[in-house]
């Protein structure tokens, strides 16, 4: 699909006509890409929970952590952080700027009649 840049940018354009927002998921990992950030207009970018678990863990993973909202904020995007599972995650990401999170802390995996109870 990203063969043709300017082609999905278009679709993308198409889409936000209808006021649809998108997002690169998984940021930091397989396809995603900085060129992305640049020729795309999305509004979100998501930080790949396998770079958010490593947070506590991983002294380096502070830095990648802060960069990459860094990088979003800098371009004006709201910033996702995937995988928050525990409050000292969140509080931790909440010092770094971020702006929501995803995640067991938040919500744990439901049917659709649990998600629409939860909703309501």
């Amino acid at each position: 699909m990203f063969s043709d840049l300017g082609y999905v940018q278009e679709v993308i354009q198409r889409f936000k006509h209808y006021g649809i927002q998108f997002s690169i998921d998984d940021f930091g990992t397989g396809y995603s890409s900085f060129g992305y950030l640049q020729s795309l207009d999305i509004d979100y970018l998501k930080i790949d929970l396998s770079i958010i678990q490593a947070l506590g863990t991983n002294p380096k993973s502070a830095a990648i952590v802060k960069s990459r909202i860094d990088v979003g904020v800098n371009l004006g995007l709201k910033v996702i952080a995937e995988g928050v599972e525990n409050t000292s995650k969140a509080e931790g990401l909440r010092a770094m700027k971020f702006h929501c999170g995803q995640g067991y802390l938040y919500a744990r995996l439901c049917e659709e009649s649990q998600l629409i109870a939860l909703l309501s």
